[in-house]
């Protein structure tokens, strides 16, 4: 394991490599859905469709590199984790799993009420 951290990049790389997959994620995606959508018919222009989807995979390495040096985003998302609150969870889920695992954990019947 410890040869394996040696080998990581960074949080910067590694952030832009997830940022290429979802990029080329996408790209294929959405080729397959046009092809199959208006191009079933026509095999020139299924293949234009796919070879644009080759071309944007290729590109998207450089897309995402310039717009990583300019801070371009089209899509911002902020994580704003409160950690009391997930620590709060972490050990409640700890209780439960403890008391599921010491059997003490039992489904009580309800008792019939005497009138």
């Amino acid at each position: 394991m410890t040869s394996f951290l040696k080998c990581y990049p960074g949080d910067v790389v590694a952030l832009l490599v997830a940022n290429v997959l979802a990029q080329i994620a996408v790209v294929v995606i959405l080729a397959g859905a046009i092809s199959l959508t208006f191009a079933r018919h026509y095999a020139a222009m299924r293949h234009a469709i796919w070879l644009c989807a080759l071309v944007g995979v290729f590109v998207s390495p450089i897309v995402a590199y310039v717009a990583a040096r300019a801070n371009l985003s089209l899509v911002s998302l902020r994580l704003c984790l409160n950690l009391r609150r997930l620590i709060l969870i972490q050990s409640s889920l700890a209780q439960i799993s403890l008391i599921a695992a010491s059997g003490s954990w039992r489904l009580r019947a309800a008792k019939p009420s005497r009138q």
